[in-house]
């Protein structure tokens, strides 16, 4: 991945794991940096979240995200939100950026409380939430339209430049298409040019190609 960043300047924007517990993460990520690493995925084990990021590690990792202008991508269930905004609120100054609205609707019914957990993080002007893994979340099926009124939830909380679009490939081509995720968003939801433009776009590109 890093080499293919390197040999097509400008084209990837690469968030990378980490060992955060036996290696020095800022000495890593720094390296990691100079060749355009923008972010780092962690990821929190479900069932066992309730504190999850109460670690050194991702002290750490947090602190030296802020300082070096690289996101930090939580991978959540939503039990693992509430360790999220105590870290959030710890360090405001860091890019956040939630993978899948928190699997909302993976392991159980989409409910109101999960969405008002998520939608609370949007009191943190650096957290972001990434619209992805449509073809886990709800029925689990094209054309996901019962997920547009949570999805209109999120926007509404963080506002579109605080929204991006992801596809979730290659799993979301496994029993389904590209189109079936990004046509709900394009196409199926009440979004100005300019609100479209941020989700599909712009959003990604100031966070990942800065």
């Amino acid at each position: 991945m890093l080499d293919t960043a390197e040999r097509y300047p400008g084209v990837f924007g690469i968030v990378a794991t980490i060992d955060h517990v036996n290696r020095n993460p800022k000495e890593r990520m720094d390296e990691l940096k100079e060749r355009g690493v923008q972010g780092f995925r962690i990821v929190a084990s479900p069932g066992k979240a309730q504190n999850w990021l109460d670690d050194n590690g991702y002290e750490t990792m947090f602190r030296t995200a802020a300082d070096n202008n690289q996101a930090i991508c939580p991978l959540t269930h939503p039990e693992g939100l509430p360790d999220l905004d105590r870290m959030c609120g710890k360090h405001p100054e860091t890019t956040v950026v939630v993978d899948h609205m928190a699997r909302i609707g993976e392991l159980g019914p989409i409910e109101e409380e999960k969405i008002n957990q998520l939608c609370k993080l949007a009191r943190h002007p650096n957290v972001h939430v990434k619209i992805s893994r449509l073809h886990s979340l709800g029925d689990k099926k094209p054309p996901h339209q019962e997920l547009i009124p949570m999805i209109k939830r999120v926007i509404d909380a963080f506002g579109p430049d605080r929204i991006m679009w992801g596809s979730d490939s290659p799993y979301q081509v496994v029993t389904e298409s590209y189109s079936d995720s990004i046509n709900l968003i394009r196409d199926h939801l009440d979004l100005s040019a300019s609100e479209r433009q941020s989700i599909l776009n712009d959003t990604a590109a100031r966070l990942f190609f800065a």
